[in-house]
C-alpha cells in the first residue's frame, strides 16, 4: 500500500469514526468478534457445497450461523428447495429453525420429504390477522426468539429463514395507503 492510500484510509477512519463512533469502520485486518464464525452447516448437496466453497469434494459447511446467507435465484429456481435442505441439515445439527414464510406458499408435504420434522419449525405469524407479516414485524421476532433461545443454550445454532424477501413488505406499505402498498412491486418482477 503506498503512503496515499495509508492516508487517504486514515482520513476516512477518522472522519466517518468521529461522525458515526469508533465502531461505524474498520479495517478488515482488525481482530474482531465479528470476524470469528465458530459454526457453519451445509447446503445438503456436495454439488452446492462444492460450488459455493471451492472445495473439490463438497465437503466443506458453508453456511455460517451468525450471518446472513442470501439465497438468489430466478422464480421458480430452486431457492426455496435449497432452503429447506437447509432447514433440515440445521435441525440434524441440534438447531433451531425459526421461519418467516411472507408468501405464506411453504409446501408443507415436500418439506417433510426434505427430512424436515415440521413439528420443530416455528414459524412467525403476522400479529394483525388477514394481513402477511411485515418486514419490521420479522426482524422484530427474531430478535427476541434469539434471545429466548440463547438464554436456553449459547451453543443451539440457529437458522431464521425468510421466504421470500421479494415477497416482504415493509410496515409502511401494509399499512399504508395504495400507493405505498405498490412500492415492493419492482422487487418482485423478474
Amino acid at each position: 500500500m503506498t503512503g496515499k492510500q495509508e492516508d487517504l484510509i486514515g482520513t476516512i477512519l477518522e472522519r466517518v469514526q468521529s461522525d458515526f463512533g469508533k465502531k461505524a469502520l474498520r479495517l478488515l485486518s482488525e481482530e474482531s468478534i465479528i470476524s470469528n464464525v465458530s459454526s457453519w452447516t451445509d447446503t445438503g448437496s456436495e454439488i452446492v457445497n462444492s460450488v459455493i466453497s471451492g472445495s473439490p469434494d463438497g465437503s466443506a459447511p458453508v453456511i455460517p450461523f451468525g450471518r446472513l446467507t442470501e439465497i438468489c435465484g430466478l422464480n421458480a429456481s430452486g431457492k426455496t428447495t435449497l432452503l429447506g435442505h437447509i432447514m433440515a441439515r440445521v435441525q440434524l445439527q441440534g438447531g433451531i429453525v425459526i421461519l418467516a414464510d411472507t408468501e405464506e406458499s411453504i409446501d408443507k408435504d415436500y418439506m417433510t420429504k426434505l427430512g424436515i420434522d415440521l413439528s420443530k419449525i416455528i414459524v412467525l405469524e403476522s400479529e394483525e390477522s388477514e394481513t402477511t407479516i411485515c418486514l419490521e414485524e420479522c426482524f422484530r421476532k427474531f430478535r427476541r426468539l434469539i434471545s429466548v433461545i440463547k438464554s436456553h443454550g449459547a451453543d443451539t445454532p440457529i437458522l431464521l429463514a425468510l421466504d421470500s424477501l421479494g415477497g416482504t413488505v415493509t410496515q409502511k406499505e401494509r399499512d399504508g395507503d395504495e400507493e405505498d402498498k405498490h412500492m415492493m412491486v419492482g422487487v418482485q418482477l423478474p
